[in-house]
């Protein structure tokens, strides 16, 4: 199987959040990794006992076994399509930057790293979390625009605030769509 670099950044609400959620988030990715090794020397395609193991491993685990629950991926596919890098790319390329915590590693090409997105935003409450890979063409963490159209979505917002007639208007008009399309 061949490898690529992946690429992630999650925005937090402050710098100071995304400081103090940094070392959270690296507790995690290391945990990550170390479920991953624990997971490739007991299960496998000759594991008798897997239950057995899957317990062993949340016991061990929790975060990571947590993490490996969301994905909803069966148990002997789990572990590769989650892949998240090495303890040395972790040491090296997680990295805070303000509001944004960002991170890459040179994984395997089939990983999906859309659980990895939810999880940030859900588990550790990103505001925003966008990633890709290299066969995407993204070169590099520069490359990701954490911030397209987010000027235009909070104006959107803020108007929708001011005008409360427009707004209910709008909701009268999807209203009645729905009503049309559903008749």
């Amino acid at each position: 199987m061949g490898e690529c670099a992946y690429f992630i950044k999650a925005q937090f609400k402050s710098a100071p959040v995304a400081y103090r959620t940094l070392s959270k988030v690296r507790k995690f990715l290391k945990e990550v990794q170390k479920a991953e090794d624990f997971m490739y020397t007991r299960y496998g395609p000759g594991s008798t006992n897997k239950k057995a193991i899957w317990k062993e491993m949340k016991e061990k685990f929790p975060t990571a076994a947590e993490y490996l629950e969301t994905t909803q991926q069966d148990p002997d596919d789990s572990i590769s399509r989650v892949w998240i890098g090495s303890l040395d790319e972790i040491a090296q390329n997680l990295q805070q930057d303000g509001d944004v915590i960002s991170y890459s590693a040179y994984i395997g090409h089939f990983s999906d790293w859309s659980f990895l997105a939810a999880f940030l935003k859900n588990k550790f409450e990103a505001k925003r979390v966008v990633y890709a890979k290299e066969e995407d063409g993204t070169g590099s963490l520069e490359d990701l625009d954490l911030y397209e159209y987010q000027e235009i979505v909070e104006h959107l917002v803020q108007q929708a605030k001011v005008y409360h007639p427009l707004r209910d208007l709008l909701k009268g008009i999807h209203r009645d769509l729905d009503a049309m399309i559903t008749n």
